[in-house]
This record gives C-alpha cells, structure tokens and sequence, in this order.
C-alpha cells in the first residue's frame, strides 16, 4: 500500500524520485587520471604530414657529424661464417646481452 502511494505521488508530482549526479567527459578526463604515467602515453604529437619530410628533419635537428667513429664499410660485402656467429655471440656476452642469441639458438626453427 504505501509503495502504491509512492509511485502515484511520484507520477503525479513533476520532480523525480532520486537525483542523480550527472558525469561530465571531456577530453581532458583521462588525463587528470590517478596514475600519472599514463598520462605520457596519452599526450600526442600532431605534425601536418606524416612522416615528417626529410628536409623538415634535418632543418629542425641539424646532423651530429662530430668526432663519432662510424666504422667501416669495407667488409660489408664479405660471406657471414660460423666464426662470425660466434664471435657476435661471445661479443654479446661480455656486454650482458648474450642471452638474446642463446633464445635465438633454442627457439629457431
């Protein structure tokens, strides 16, 4: 009887049973977000053309041609051998990354 009572009155009267907080969403909404390292993913570059023109590149971060030692280009045309493979793999090994070319070795099939 009385939720009969409650739902005429609320039919009859112009104003809702229960308010409700509306949510706003705006595009900054996952910005302010609780973590802030996701915020660095979130934010985008926009450039006018993608990719961005050669000339544009080299305008804006001028070429390094320092005292960088490029190496050489003089075995470029030389057959890869066993030995090379394992002086890479020993190479890799002192600098820690050995285990890169022993997951290769056990997973290529």
């Amino acid at each position: 009887l009385f939720k009969n009572k409650m739902i005429n009155k609320a039919i009859k009267s112009s104003q809702p049973l229960f308010h409700v907080a509306k949510r706003t969403f705006s595009q900054n909404s996952l910005i302010s977000s609780v973590n802030p390292d996701r915020n660095h993913s979130l934010r985008v570059m926009s450039t006018p053309t993608w990719p961005v023109p050669y000339y544009q590149r080299l305008m804006r971060h001028p070429v390094q041609a320092g005292d960088i030692d490029k190496g050489t280009l003089s075995h470029i045309a030389q057959p890869a051998t066993d030995l090379h493979a394992i002086l890479a793999k020993e190479h890799l090994k002192q600098e820690g990354l050995g285990y890169v070319v022993e997951a290769v070795e056990n997973h290529a099939d």
